[in-house]
C-alpha cells in the first residue's frame, strides 16, 4: 500500500517550504474527501438519501458506511485505502519519471 508519509518525505527532499507542504495535504485530503463522497453517492439511491437524511449525524454517518457495504461489498476505509493508493502511486510514478527525464537532458 501507498503511503502520503513518502511524498511528504519526497517533498521535504526537495526543499518544498513546510507551509506548502502542508497546503498540499489539506488539497490531497479534500480531493480524497471529494472522491469518496462520489463513491458514496454512486452507491446509494435517492431512497437511501431521503432515508438517511432524517437521521442524526452521528446514525446517519453509520447509516451511510453500512448501506454503502451493503451495495458495494467494501468498507469505506477500503476505498479511502485505494483512493489514497491511486494518489500517491500516481504521484510517485510522476515524480520518478521527471525525475529520469532530467538525467537524460
Amino acid at each position: 500500500m501507498s503511503d502520503l508519509n513518502q511524498v511528504i518525505t519526497i517533498l521535504r527532499e526537495n526543499k518544498v517550504a513546510d507551509d506548502e507542504i502542508a497546503q498540499f495535504v489539506v488539497n490531497s485530503n479534500n480531493l480524497i474527501a471529494e472522491k469518496m463522497m462520489v463513491e458514496i453517492t454512486m452507491a446509494l439511491d435517492e431512497r437511501d438519501a431521503s432515508e438517511i437524511d432524517k437521521m442524526s449525524d452521528a446514525q446517519g454517518q453509520e447509516e451511510v458506511y453500512k448501506r454503502f457495504r451493503e451495495k458495494t461489498g467494501k468498507d469505506i476505509e477500503d476505498v479511502r485505502s485505494e483512493v489514497v493508493d491511486a494518489f500517491v502511486s500516481g504521484f510517485l510514478t510522476k515524480y520518478h519519471q521527471d525525475k529520469l527525464q532530467g538525467k537524460k537532458e
